[in-house]
């Protein structure tokens, strides 16, 4: 009977393992054709499921980091009202594996950030505790999955964002920047959290100014892969949902640039 049980259990692996593939090169395969594809956070759940991971108390500690970023002191506008923390990792064709580096800074171009580019731009680590997280850990393992089959052989480099946006009696921008290209190969975004706002929609472009698709994050989890050699984004105002409220958007934001 152990054997009998060992074997289903080893069969419904495979099976998992198989669905996985599956999905991850469908998305690979829309995100080549159309430069963009979006996806349920229900789907990135079942993505990031394993038998070895819990991944609902994981999740409550990843999300539990929003809570403690700091203070984006680069705003150009003089804004206070973006929180943020960062961390960087490569990955090489060598071994596949996605690693932690040497904190860097963040950098963009005048031509890609004309609000906050052109110096370097020092943010406060992401906790280690987050950078050792099996959901993060998973995600990056994914994003490395679906960006590595539309361009194999690369080695790349990485950039995690923790990224609130805090809105309390007036809107507030996630991208003050205005439509954009991040200046990369790959990003991914990921809907953490909102709370007590409206608004925040997710505009697509191509490389003449036309629209694409608009869409807004809602659900947890709710994510989008774009190609951002071909796409230029940016997200609409978030609006307090109601006067004196005080409300914010949760975004994870990870990029992938060829090294």
């Amino acid at each position: 009977m152990k054997t009998i049980i060992q074997n289903i259990s080893s069969r419904r692996a495979s099976e998992t393992i198989q669905m996985k593939q599956s999905v991850t090169e469908a998305i690979s395969r829309k995100l080549g054709s159309e430069d963009f594809t979006f996806l349920s956070g229900h789907t990135l759940y079942t993505l990031l499921l394993d038998e070895a991971t819990d991944l609902h108390e994981a999740w409550a500690r990843f999300k539990d980091s929003w809570s403690r970023l700091k203070r984006d002191t680069f705003m150009a506008d003089g804004g206070r009202y973006r929180l943020r923390r960062h961390a960087i990792y490569r990955m090489t064709t060598h071994d596949g594996v996605i690693l932690p580096i040497a904190y860097r800074p963040h950098y963009q171009s005048l031509d890609h950030n004309g609000l906050n580019g052109g110096v370097a731009r020092y943010f406060s680590p992401i906790e280690s505790a987050t950078c050792s997280n099996q959901v993060l850990n998973k995600i990056l393992t994914l994003c490395g999955d679906v960006f590595c089959n539309l361009a194999p052989g690369c080695d790349w480099h990485i950039e995690v964002h923790q990224f609130r946006i805090v809105t309390c009696g007036a809107a507030a921008s996630p991208t003050p920047e205005g439509v954009h290209r991040d200046g990369v190969d790959f990003v991914f975004m990921m809907m953490i959290d909102r709370q007590q706002i409206n608004g925040g929609a997710t505009f697509l472009y191509d490389q003449s100014g036309a629209m694409l698709h608009q869409h807004t994050l809602m659900d947890a989890m709710e994510s989008a892969f774009i190609n951002d050699q071909s796409i230029f984004h940016g997200v609409s105002p978030i609006i307090p949902a109601s006067p004196d409220s005080y409300g914010y958007r949760d975004m994870l934001v990870i990029t992938f640039r060829k090294a």
